[in-house]
């Protein structure tokens, strides 16, 4: 082997090695960094605070990935989003645009739920999130999936949700206000008709 080709020779197992070396420190990296982001979504999932939202959120980006990849994360989100934490339905919020199919739908439903519960307080903390006036009127018209059959109730829960929302008096809010307002009463007239109809074929 001549002295150019033991160089270049040289240069390849050199080239190698580093790269070697580069990819396990890429993979040693990040396994702690998705390690740290799972106990942090766990003890905020254990305890829904400020605190606890403010941990996960000093690592925002890579631990929005880590919880977006767990269904069963998600589905403890909703569960507390849906019961009325504040916190659980800002970092939801906060993850929706990077949801679909039913994970979107589910996150929907939670947001609505909070929503209704705490209708000024929902709008506030989903645009501070970046979300626009659309994404708070979707959340707002989404009903809990045990209400699919039951028109009355369905209706029922509507009126209340808009309501609610009528009384949102922060000037600051009016759009999504207006927004989700028109949502509701475009909902409840679809609902109506539907109503008409299932009846029409009953009779």
């Amino acid at each position: 082997m001549n002295t150019n080709h033991r160089k270049l020779w040289s240069l390849r197992v050199l080239s190698a090695v580093v790269l070697a070396a580069s990819a396990q420190t890429c993979d040693v990296t990040a396994q702690p960094s998705t390690d740290r982001c799972q106990t942090k979504i766990a003890d905020f999932l254990r305890d829904p605070t400020e605190s606890s939202l403010a941990a996960m959120s000093a690592d925002d980006q890579s631990c929005s990935a880590v919880l977006q990849a767990s269904t069963a994360d998600l589905q403890r989100l909703d569960g507390l989003a849906a019961d009325g934490n504040a916190f659980a339905a800002r970092l939801l919020a906060r993850n929706l645009r990077s949801l679909d199919g039913g994970e979107l739908g589910d996150a929907y439903r939670a947001l609505g739920q909070f929503g209704a519960q705490h209708p000024q307080e929902f709008m506030r903390l989903a645009l501070a999130e970046g979300l626009t006036t659309r994404h708070v009127s979707r959340a707002i018209e989404m009903l809990p999936l045990e209400l699919v059959d039951d028109f009355a109730a369905q209706l029922a829960e509507m009126r209340l949700r808009r309501s609610a929302i009528e009384r949102v008096g922060d000037p600051e809010l009016a759009e999504a206000r207006q927004a989700s307002l028109a949502a509701i009463d475009s909902s409840i007239e679809a609902r109506k008709r539907a109503d008409a109809a299932f009846d029409d074929e009953v009779q």
